[in-house]
């Protein structure tokens, strides 16, 4: 089965080309800024493999308490959803902070990131290009 062109925009598991695919993830932190529509999710503890900020891959496999993703954060900023859009994502967000539900986040160079509760429910972190990433810091 062929993926809809759409669905190209955004990293899932099992793609080639993501830099971060990490599961298990427990949400220690959600910043809401109601008024830029921001939103930063800190993650932590989890296992699967990432390119970390030097361009290394770093593997942590699963089953190994001593070896898992320290931390990892997650931001989007979505000034024209609706009111309902991000009451969703407020209320999904704190709900995985309040029950530490595991969650995998999915990414790639060009593409959405996305946190993956389960097969109907996850929500999309729009990524920043990297020269806006750049200006920003």
């Amino acid at each position: 089965m062929s993926r809809h062109p759409v669905t190209t925009l955004l990293a899932m598991p099992g793609d080639p080309d993501l830099d971060a695919d990490v599961d298990g993830l427990t949400v220690t932190r959600v910043e809401v800024d109601a008024n830029t529509r921001t939103l930063t999710v800190a993650l932590a503890d989890g296992f699967g493999r990432f390119v970390d900020t030097t361009g290394a891959n770093q593997e942590f496999p699963p089953g190994d308490p001593d070896s898992r993703v320290g931390t990892a954060t997650v931001t989007a900023c979505l000034p024209d959803v609706t009111e309902a859009v991000w009451a969703e994502y407020v209320t999904v967000l704190r709900r995985w902070w309040d029950t530490r539900m595991p969650v995998r986040l999915c990414a790639a160079p060009g593409r959405i990131t996305v946190l993956i509760e389960d097969r109907n429910t996850f929500l999309l972190f729009p990524r920043k290009p990297a020269r806006d990433a750049e200006a920003s810091r």
